[in-house]
C-alpha cells in the first residue's frame, strides 16, 4: 500500500495497458487494496467494461473499524486490509481474486506479450495462463515479488543482487499448461529451508485457499503469529482494541511462502511496487534461474526478462522513464469492450 513509501510521492495509476486488462479479466474479482485518499484514483484506471468486477478495499477504513489505526506495526495493519480482499472469495460465483496494492506498476514490456500484435486479441501466452487457472490445482499465484529474503539468507552480506543462482528450496516446477507459471514446494523436513520470497504487491488467490487465508487473518489480529518483540513490549505499547492480544504479527510475505504448498509464481513477474523498481532485477533473476523452462517460452524468448530489466533502469538511475512513464494503449482504444462482451472471450468462470 502507498503508506510503505519511503522517498517518493505516490502517483495515481495510469490507464491499465491492454495486456494487463486482458490478464485481469481472467479472474472473477479484481481487488485493489488502497489507503483512504488513494482509493478514489483506482477505478478510473480500468476500462468501463471491467469496472463492475473491480472492488476497492480501503485498508484505512478496515483498520478504523477494527480499532487498530494507531498501532505502530505496519505489517499488522496491512494484513487486515488484504483480508478484506480475501473475503471476496465468499461472494457467490467467485472462485478467484486478483489482489493489487495501490502502488502496483505493470511491466509494460511483459504484459504487452498478452496481446497478439497482429490481431490485437489475446495471445497464446495469455491462453496458457488461462488454461493454468482453469485446469491446474492452485491456491496462490504470485505476480509481483522480491527474493531479497532468499538472497540475504544465502549470501554473506546479501543484497538484492546476490541472487545469482537458484537455491535448492526455490526450484520452481513449470506447470504443464504454461511454462511461465511454476510451483515451489515446501521442504519435507521441518527444519528444512523454505523459499523466502518477499513482497505482496500483486498476487491472486483461489477459493481453495480461503480457509488458510481466513485463519491467518484471525491469528494475525490476535497476535498468535507474533514473530518479533517481547510480550511485555506488546502489553506496554499496544494501543488497539482490548480483545486483541498484541500488536506485532508475522507479515504475510513471510508467512505464506513458509506455509502454502505448493506456491505458484508467474515468471517473469508482471508487476512491481511503484517506488521500488529495483525489485524487478531479482524478480527477473528468480524466473530465469529457478524456472529455466520459462526462458524457452514464447514470452521468455521474446525478451520477457531482458526487456523488463531495461524498462526500469531509468527509474533506478533516477532519470525518469520506467513502466509508468510511457502510456500504454487503453482498453477502449483497442476494442476491449467488444472482446469482453463476446461469448466467453476470456472469462474463467463467468
Amino acid at each position: 500500500m502507498s503508506t510503505t513509501f519511503t522517498g517518493t510521492a505516490w502517483v495515481p495509476p495510469k490507464p491499465a495497458p491492454l495486456g494487463l486488462v486482458l490478464f485481469a479479466s481472467l479472474f472473477d474479482r479484481i481487488a485493489i487494496v488502497c489507503d483512504g485518499p488513494s482509493c478514489k484514483h483506482q477505478l478510473p484506471a480500468w476500462p468501463a467494461a471491467l469496472q463492475p468486477h473491480v472492488r476497492l478495499i480501503d485498508g484505512a477504513a478496515i483498520n478504523g473499524k477494527l480499532g487498530i489505526t494507531n498501532v505502530d506495526d505496519h505489517g499488522y495493519k496491512v494484513t487486515q486490509g488484504h483480508a478484506g480482499a480475501w473475503e471476496l472469495l465468499s461472494e457467490e460465483g467467485v472462485s478467484s481474486v486478483l489482489v493489487l496494492e495501490d502502488d502496483y506498476t505493470p511491466l509494460n514490456s511483459t504484459v504487452a506479450h498478452f496481446v497478439d500484435k497482429v490481431t490485437g486479441k489475446p495471445s497464446a501466452s495469455l491462453a496458457g495462463v488461462k488454461d493454468f487457472l482453469k485446469k491446474d490445482a492452485w491456491g496462490m499465484l504470485r505476480l509481483g515479488y522480491n527474493p531479497i529474503g532468499q538472497a540475504v539468507q544465502d549470501a554473506p552480506g546479501g543484497s538484492i543482487f546476490s541472487f545469482t543462482e537458484c537455491p535448492a528450496a526455490c526450484k520452481c516446477a513449470p506447470s504443464p499448461y504454461t511454462a511461465n507459471v511454476c510451483s515451489v514446494s515446501l521442504p519435507s523436513k521441518v527444519d528444512g529451508k523454505h523459499c523466502d520470497v518477499r513482497s505482496f504487491v500483486a498476487y491472486a488467490v483461489h477459493k481453495s485457499l480461503q480457509p488458510s487465508l481466513t485463519a491467518f487473518a484471525h491469528a494475525s489480529f490476535d497476535n498468535f503469529s507474533m514473530y518479533l518483540g517481547m510480550l511485555s513490549q506488546a502489553e506496554t505499547d499496544y494501543t488497539g482494541p482490548p480483545n486483541a492480544m498484541g500488536y506485532s504479527s508475522t507479515p504475510q510475505d513471510l508467512y505464506f511462502p513458509a506455509t502454502v504448498d505448493p506456491l505458484h509464481y508467474f515468471t517473469p513477474g508482471l508487476l512491481y511496487q511503484q517506488d521500488k523498481p529495483m525489485q524487478v532485477v531479482p524478480m527477473s533473476s528468480f524466473g530465469e534461474l529457478c524456472n529455466p523452462a520459462s526462458k524457452k517460452s514464447g514470452l521468455g524468448a521474446k525478451g520477457g526478462y531482458t526487456d523488463g530489466e531495461l524498462e526500469v533502469i531509468p527509474q533506478i538511475l533516477g532519470v525518469g522513464g520506467g513502466a509508468s512513464a510511457s502510456p500504454a494503449p487503453t482498453a477502449e482504444r483497442d476494442g476491449l469492450a467488444d472482446l469482453l462482451s463476446a461469448p466467453d472471450p476470456l472469462a474463467l468462470h463467468r
